[in-house]
């Protein structure tokens, strides 16, 4: 199927960046572009919608950067991508708010793609492939609902049976490092030029989420680049939002005793300073030797001259940089912290950061006064906001996947469980028995490790775990297989050390049986069956499949659930962008 437009998704925290690559039928060359948003031409949409205040179960009235300036009869709704898969959080209203917005940027989408000229057929009668990203710190059972979602809004549809045309694919494959990695090893005009065998580390800080992959570039038989990771990719909770929560907590403080000349809460006017172009203006140029952070208007306040402090004056904050100094120092420690315990042989860090002179310099006084860190080179990308959606679009349309084996994130095993049919001493079941000795006197329930932490793995390809069960005489034929996980880099054998965190459940009536006598001069016999369990092990997904002998399936595909790192932060959560 010749696909006609290549689509590239990051879904931010405050933020969403769509990139597109045409592809003409006359064979020529068309380089990965950017949608532009707004009166002003930004590069991303605002990831906010606004509903009516009154009823419910609604769909928004605006989104985006057609939400109106006056909201104060809306229900505005923002910063949801913190509650998708928080375990405190309200799982249906958040995957609502998910669903809305993705349908709003797909019905956007439908109709930007044709009145801009960027495809020249209909929407429905164009292929159309899509890749979204997904932060490090989502589990695959997390990914695999986000991916329902994307659905649900339209962006999947089978082809028109009348056309033969018009197929829309949809794809969750990369997490927002390795498809910042993507775009570095893509773009043709790299940052940093990249050698065989070097060694690159991707920091990719948004604003709730900090993720980091350790990579090493390698070459394949042509000669063409790809990535080798060297650690699983991981992801913390830093990120600029920690720096505009810290400064809203800082500005109540300030304000609270001047409440009354306010008119309102002092946190009230401190969220609506947090938000004002004023303290995103001082947070972008802090740090900058050219020029002092601007002052930052405090809203709702009558008169200005009402407030003579150290801290206001001419109803204004005279010095935000007081402010902001400890929130960046903060979360640069945190980042530092992170890279140091992430990297044990790196020699030239890529690392993208966005756009604050403040952290790049701190940055790198840190790194060159560790001693793992002094020889390492601190570049940062020339697309810092775009990379990760321009990443996923080069990485579909090129020819040389940027990923061909991964780091697995996490060890996966089943439970290996000795049943009473069984002969009195078969060999097959030695190795568990052994793995079993001194769990609690318990011989039948243990974990076998098949796939492990940071073990490299084909990226998406299958691997087959071959699996013996017995039963009854007369028994049905069905059993149930336990998968756990665990991110531990050399996690126990025992069942009851790890979270079961899916069944599987395999009909095998219609596999092929073994008769098998109990002992040689015994009349009695069980049934043994064998089958194979299928393990899919992508950058964002983990599934399983079960399958007979003959390779006929025999259970329904599961999506893992993959237990997280713990965070570096104990903060409010807050999703990057």
């Amino acid at each position: 199927m010749a696909i006609d437009l290549t689509v590239g998704i990051d879904v931010g925290m405050s933020g969403t960046a769509v990139a597109y690559r045409q592809h003409k039928i006359d064979k020529a060359t068309c380089d990965v572009q950017c949608l532009k948003w707004g009166g002003d031409d930004s590069w991303k949409v605002p990831t906010r919608l606004a509903y009516a205040r009154t009823g419910s179960a609604q769909s928004p009235l605006y989104w985006g950067d057609k939400i109106p300036e006056n909201t104060e009869n809306l229900s505005i709704k923002e910063w949801f991508k913190t509650d998708f898969g928080n375990d405190d959080s309200d799982h249906a209203a958040a995957e609502k708010l998910y669903a809305d917005y993705l349908k709003c940027l797909h019905d956007e989408l439908s109709e930007r793609f044709v009145l801009d000229g960027i495809l020249d057929k209909p929407w429905n009668h164009s292929n159309i492939s899509f890749a979204f990203s997904v932060p490090a710190c989502w589990d695959p059972y997390l990914v695999s609902r986000f991916k329902t979602l994307i659905s649900r809004a339209g962006f999947e549809k089978a082809q028109s049976q009348l056309l033969g045309r018009g197929a829309h694919s949809i794809a969750v494959t990369m997490t927002e490092p390795q498809a910042t990695a993507a775009f570095e090893l893509y773009t043709p005009n790299p940052v940093a030029s990249l050698q065989r065998g070097q060694n690159v580390m991707i920091v990719d800080v948004g604003a709730g989420t900090g993720d980091f992959s350790v990579l090493q570039v390698a070459t394949n038989a042509q000669h063409t680049q790809h990535w080798r990771e060297h650690q699983p990719v991981i992801g913390r909770k830093i990120g600029s939002s920690r720096i505009d929560q810290g400064f809203e907590l800082r500005m109540t403080d300030i304000l609270k005793p001047h409440q009354h000349l306010l008119g309102r809460r002092a946190a009230l006017v401190a969220w609506e300073m947090r938000c004002s172009p004023g303290f995103l203006k001082a947070k972008h140029k802090f740090g900058d030797p050219t020029m002092n952070p601007p002052a930052i208007p405090i809203s709702h306040l009558a008169d200005p001259q009402s407030i003579e402090d150290e801290s206001i004056q001419n109803g204004e904050l005279i010095n935000p940089g007081r402010e902001l100094a400890p929130l960046f120092d903060q979360q640069i420690e945190e980042m530092t912290d992170c890279i140091c315990e992430r990297i044990r042989e790196l020699n030239e860090p890529l690392e993208r950061l966005g756009s604050s002179p403040y952290v790049k310099r701190k940055l790198k006084e840190r790194c060159d006064g560790h001693p793992s860190l002094k020889s390492a080179s601190l570049v940062v990308s020339r697309k810092p906001r775009l990379a990760v959606c321009m990443g996923l679009v080069y990485n579909i349309s090129e020819k040389v996947v940027a990923f061909p084996r991964i780091a697995c994130r996490a060890s996966f095993g089943v439970v290996g469980r000795i049943p009473s049919a069984a002969p009195a001493k078969p060999k097959k079941w030695r190795s568990i028995l052994k793995r079993g000795e001194g769990v609690e006197g318990r011989y039948d329930d243990c974990v076998e490790w098949i796939i492990r932490k940071g073990e490299e793995i084909d990226n998406e390809g299958e691997i087959e775990i071959d699996r013996t069960v017995f039963f009854k005489q007369g028994e049905r034929k069905v059993c149930n297989i336990e998968i756990v996980t665990s991110v531990s880099d050399n996690p126990s054998s025992a069942k009851d050390r790890h979270v079961t965190h899916q069944l599987m459940r395999a009909n095998l009536e219609g596999a092929e049986v073994k008769k098998k006598r109990k002992v040689f001069w015994s009349k009695d016999y069980f049934l043994q069956v064998n089958f194979k369990i299928r393990a899919t092990i992508g950058m964002a997904e983990a599934s399983f499949l079960c399958v007979d002998a003959r390779g006929v399936k025999v259970s329904e595909p599961v999506t893992v659930r993959v237990p997280r790192d713990p965070p570096i932060m104990a903060l409010d959560e807050v999703e990057g962008e």
